[in-house]
């Protein structure tokens, strides 16, 4: 089994690093989907037996990329496994177990890996060492473990309080949880693994009474169906605990909810909820659970049809048309100017990622989508394995846990699911995009083109990135004459100038806006755009105005006051922003003292110069979209529509004409149908005595 010709050679997959990669990333993701954890081993050059403990693999660089790292490389970038295991042999002249280059620049660094790093029985021989170069977890040797050692080297300053931080935050993170008290939010907080499947779970405990559930799924589109918005809608119609038709109707008229809502984005789905009574906010927990995990869409087809998207014909004799809640909605918004410039924005800015199609549905292509490839996209993306719990305030936490693994995770199973959010590759000049949007009659064509400037501006994970565009966006564009808004109105471009800065995508971006324009002013909207930043960025930004857009934003955040809104329901979606993408900190968007203390300093340097020519001068990720006015336009639409289904109408036979009549008095029947007594009663609502006398 051992042979001083090679390391473990009962232990390879092969000699050939790119079949040895492909082979072990699909034994490690067949094994780690089930919930079992692995262990990517010898990391790396394990190639001798004997000696094992004190041989020395000598070898250059190509060589050690080309043939003994490859494979390691796309193992852990594709499969990510749990933990990977240091080798015992010296490579050129350090241990496996202590070689900062492998355990830190490769491994964390450059191939952003997030696991354990273990060591083999007896291999950290230098327990100090190997923590301070990248080591997690020591397995011991015949002396057991080196707790002791640890202890005196920090005791003498060997080890320092941000070495003993990075390395317990490490351990934490990636074999029991992470755990932190985040002071912004006056919270301790909980990132969780569900064990059996996977689900993502934050707590931020706290003594806000005011106590906020959310129940998120990550949903990328392929396509402008609206098949996120559509279910949305209808898994909160009715459920296997509570099948009435609507029970939130029935359940506001017995809570004392300080919010209940669902919403759509561009790539994720949410129901949150909030309430300072206990029982409320448990029966709205279970309510919200239930309707995502057991909805009766899979039994009554009509929910789709209502809420979706149906045929609607009275008579033989009738006129066919579209109908459904969802499809009127988004005839709305697609009637409105904001509308058409978000989605032509988005378009503009990643044609190649599932922002490139409208999750809310377009009215167009909403038809388009079957109830199968509805049911389907449930089936698919509204399973733990791919949720993300939020729980938030005063609460008994572990009960909480143990109700949810209990009632709704405990009885699913791991899940692979493929959700990833893509990103869009960085274009490589400036793309330009015109879309036509709809004006009456009586509205004038000329002063009412709208036109953007978009670009695409780093990760949403970089709080420090996004904190300083906000800053810039205050100087640039919303203070009392702020410098590149003053410049456009001075040349008399667009009547309302603005920007708006998105963050809660993958890629954020930020937008120039000027409505009420002329397509005649794109040239000279882009070159005063870019002359005046050009000029900034030479000249130098005002210290006073940087500083007073740094300590507004700052006191915004310490304040969160959101109004009506609960506070927690506000954290928990914007950690979202980078939950959604990367689970290594979930709680990084909050954590924001530092990046303030960090970005005051930078105020007297050319820190936020620097940031205007790398992300708005010199960066080619960016788009222009012009909007320009036409009459006439719905009606046109609105006529096209009626000809096709007229068209469409022509083509069918008297069955399916005869088919669509009933179905279209069978879903009127059902509308206006009550839930049954019997049904109404499982709704759960508070009793008088379920109110606490205190205010």
């Amino acid at each position: 089994k051992r042979s001083p010709l090679c390391g473990r050679n009962f232990e390879y997959f092969s000699e050939d690093p790119y079949l040895t990669g492909k082979l072990a990333t699909g034994y490690i993701e067949g094994v780690q989907s089930l919930g079992i954890g692995t262990s990517l081993k010898h990391y790396a050059v394990n190639s001798q037996e004997t000696r094992r403990m004190t041989s020395n693999s000598q070898i250059d660089e190509r060589t050690l990329r080309e043939i003994y790292l490859s494979a390691f490389e796309e193992v852990v970038k594709k499969a990510k496994p749990t933990s990977v295991m240091a080798s015992y042999n010296r490579i050129n002249g350090e241990f496996g177990a202590r070689n900062k280059y492998l355990l830190t620049d490769v491994l964390r660094k450059e191939w952003k890996y997030q696991g354990g790093v273990v060591s083999d029985w007896g291999a950290a021989n230098d327990i100090v060492s190997c923590m301070k170069n990248g080591l997690t977890l020591e397995m011991p040797d015949p002396k057991g473990f080196h707790t002791d050692v640890l202890k005196e080297a920090y005791k003498d300053g060997r080890i320092t309080d941000q070495e003993l931080d990075n390395w317990t935050k490490n351990v934490l993170q990636n074999f029991v949880s992470l755990h932190k008290n985040i002071e912004e939010v006056d919270s301790e907080g909980w990132f969780l693994k569900h064990k059996k499947t996977g689900a993502r779970i934050v707590l931020l405990a706290n003594d806000d009474d005011n106590k906020v559930f959310n129940i998120g799924f990550r949903t990328p589109v392929n396509n402008d169906t609206g098949v996120p918005h559509i279910i949305e809608h209808t898994v909160l119609c009715g459920s296997k605990k509570y099948p009435v038709k609507d029970p939130f109707m029935e359940l506001v008229k017995g809570s004392l909810n300080t919010f209940l809502n669902a919403m759509t984005y561009p790539d994720k789905t949410i129901y949150p909820v909030a309430s300072y009574n206990d029982k409320d906010f448990k029966n709205l927990m279970e309510t919200y659970m239930d309707a995502v995990f057991n909805p009766n869409i899979y039994d009554e087809k009509k929910i789709f049809l209502q809420e979706g998207w149906h045929y609607e014909l009275e008579n033989k004799d009738g006129e066919l048309t579209y109908n459904g809640v969802v499809y009127n909605e988004m005839k709305g918004v697609y009637s409105s100017v904001d509308g058409v410039m978000d989605r032509a924005t988005l378009h503009s800015l990643y044609p190649d990622t599932s922002y490139s199609y409208e999750s809310g549905g377009n009215p167009d292509n909403i038809p388009e989508l079957s109830y199968e490839e509805y049911l389907d996209f449930h089936r698919k993306y509204y399973h733990p394995s791919n949720s993300y719990i939020y729980l938030y305030g005063d609460m008994d936490m572990v009960e909480r846990l143990q109700w949810i693994d209990k009632e709704y995770l405990g009885k699913y199973d791991m899940l692979k699911i493929d959700s990833e959010v893509k990103k869009q590759p960085a274009f490589s000049q400036l793309k330009e995009e015109k879309v036509a949007y709809a004006i009456t009659d009586s509205e004038s064509l000329e002063d009412n083109t709208v036109l953007t400037v978009n670009y695409v501006i780093g990760d949403s994970s970089d709080v420090e990135l996004n904190t300083a565009i906000q800053v810039l966006e205050y100087v640039l564009m919303e203070m009392p004459g702020a410098f590149l808004k003053q410049a456009l109105i001075d040349a008399k471009i667009g009547k309302d100038v603005y920007s708006q800065y998105e963050d809660d995508i993958c890629q954020p971006m930020y937008s120039i806006v000027a409505k009420y324009a002329n397509e005649s002013d794109k040239e000279k909207f882009i070159t005063i755009i870019n002359e005046t930043l050009e000029k900034l960025a030479k000249e130098g930004l005002d210290k006073k105005a940087l500083l007073a857009g740094l300590n507004s934003l700052e006191f915004k955040v310490r304040e969160s006051d959101f109004g009506r809104i609960p506070k927690g329901l506000i954290f928990g979606i914007n950690m979202l922003s980078s939950w959604l993408y990367d689970d290594s900190n979930p709680f990084v968007l909050l954590e924001t003292n530092k990046v303030f203390e960090k970005l005051r300093k930078m105020i007297d340097t050319d820190y936020f110069e620097k940031l205007i020519t790398e992300y708005f001068i010199k960066n080619t990720h960016k788009s222009v979209v012009i909007l320009t006015p036409e009459k006439g336009l719905t009606e046109k639409k609105e006529q096209q529509l009626k000809d096709s289904l007229e068209a469409k109408k022509g083509t069918m036979t008297d069955e399916e004409i005869e088919n669509i009549i009933k179905e279209t008095k069978e879903l009127k029947e059902y509308q206006t149908t009550s839930s049954s007594p019997e049904n109404l009663a499982k709704i759960p609502l508070l009793e008088i005595e379920d109110i606490g006398k205190e205010p």
